[in-house]
């Protein structure tokens, strides 16, 4: 097993483009803990707040892949910051004190997530299958509508005819529900 380890990381980490974390090294991921707050540093208010908020969206994202594997989504930083898990508590202002020199400072709280927190972020998961989902719905349905019609027509123009052309019209009838039915899987 240990022999494929190498080989398995090397290929999840081109497919997904980031280095999975290590169980075992809590210096390389997430110890399944949210921190209390993410600071960010930056020569303009907007580049320490940006970097402030990509390493709260970060450390939101480890956590949520350690504890709720269910949650496939990656929240964005405005997300975050709507839904009040992030909370500005410092900044950005300059780090030494002084109001000409030195970088900004921003630090952010983290909050603790709520069940509401987690339901919304579920609902995000499932948005990106929703629309494939009922689009295949409707072509389901639009077909079974479309094969009763033709079977509709069929027994209207068979009590129309009373029986006499029964076995072209059976026929007829069957190859329209199988166009049917093969242009309802081709769609799919």
């Amino acid at each position: 097993m240990r022999l494929l380890a190498g080989p398995l990381l090397a290929v999840l980490t081109l497919l997904t483009g980031r280095v999975p974390a290590r169980a075992d090294d809590p210096a390389h991921g997430s110890t399944g803990e949210l921190p209390d707050k993410v600071e960010g540093e930056g020569d303009t208010r907007e580049a320490a707040t940006k970097q402030a908020l990509l390493k709260a969206r970060e450390e939101v994202w480890q956590y949520l892949i350690a504890k709720y594997p269910d949650i496939s989504v990656k929240p964005t930083a405005e997300y975050l910051q709507r839904s009040g898990i992030v909370v500005r508590i410092q900044g950005p202002s300059r780090a030494d004190g002084k109001n000409g020199e030195g970088p900004f400072h921003v630090v952010y709280r983290i909050q603790r997530l709520t069940s509401h927190h987690l339901a919304d972020l579920r609902e995000l998961s499932r948005v990106p299958y929703m629309g494939p989902r009922h689009r295949q719905a409707a072509l389901v349905l639009g077909g079974l509508v479309l094969a009763l019609l033709v079977f509709a027509g069929y027994l209207r123009l068979h009590e129309a005819t009373h029986g006499y052309y029964a076995g072209r019209l059976l026929a007829a009838a069957a190859v329209l529900i199988a166009l049917v039915g093969f242009a309802m899987w081709w769609l799919i």
